[in-house]
């Protein structure tokens, strides 16, 4: 398992011949965000729509790119970070590199679908 952001970044470039620049088009990034990543680091976590959007586009579980994010903006030591993943492997199969929407993709439209789901007639209505 990657232990960094940008670990993570290589072995989807080197598994699939993308370039950084492919990626960041994909998760609709601005075109310098990964040099800044680059030059000043991992900065703080970004917003979930930007995990979400960087989980489908280098195709990784999403709770395994916060992971990474954590290692990367130094919120998480790489070795805590390592012991954590070899528990959870062995409790699950390994979701690198796969196809279709990841799973933080997922819980993200079930919010959506929720927030603009009509309220349920089985609660009392609240009358003035």
């Amino acid at each position: 398992m990657s232990t960094t952001f940008w670990e993570l970044v290589e072995s989807y470039c080197d598994d699939t011949g993308a370039t950084e620049a492919a990626v960041q088009r994909r998760a609709g990034l601005n075109h310098g965000t990964f040099t800044a990543w680059r030059a000043r680091g991992v900065p703080a976590l970004p917003k979930v729509d930007v995990v979400v959007a960087l989980a489908d586009a280098l195709k990784v579980d999403y709770e395994d790119l916060v992971r990474a994010l954590l290692v990367s903006a130094e919120y998480l030591p790489a070795q805590v970070a390592r012991a954590r993943a070899d528990g959870l492997a062995a409790d699950r199969p390994a979701l690198a590199a796969r196809s279709g929407r990841s799973r933080g993709r997922r819980l993200r439209e079930e919010q959506d679908a929720a927030a603009t789901r009509p309220p349920s007639s089985d609660r009392p209505s609240v009358e003035g």
